[in-house]
């Protein structure tokens, strides 16, 4: 059975832990999701995720503007380390930068998730 898709970069070493407690709290809602990571650089981020968390220092920019364009039902997640500054024009491509991870917040990306597969499936 088709199922939410949620995208994770992260070559900071956070990644991990949030794919083991996104997939924990997945269970636990009984929201079935397709999580998938990289800790790498991705030059061109795979498409068709209902969402994104990606750290923005391993953005490739042109390829992150090209799949926003193309994909406005997902929603995107920044990551971003310290109080460093985020270019305006990078900012407002996503839906929230720098969240914190609590099990409130993976319960929020699994349900936002769900909510755009739903919405994409009807389109």
């Amino acid at each position: 059975m088709p199922e939410p898709k949620i995208f994770i970069m992260d070559s900071r070493g956070r990644g991990s832990a949030m794919v083991d407690a996104l997939r924990a709290v997945s269970e636990d809602l009984g929201i079935g999701a397709d999580i998938q990571f990289s800790g790498r650089k991705e030059t061109r981020l795979p498409r068709d995720f209902d969402t994104y968390i990606l750290h923005l220092s391993d953005l490739h920019i042109p390829d992150f503007y090209e799949l926003t364009d193309s994909q406005p039902w997902s929603r995107f997640l920044g990551l971003c380390g310290g109080a460093g500054y985020v270019y305006a024009g990078l900012a407002d491509r996503f839906d929230e930068i720098n969240f914190s991870l609590g099990d409130d917040e993976y319960v929020d990306i699994l349900k936002n998730a769900q909510a755009n597969w739903k919405r994409k499936k009807e389109e």
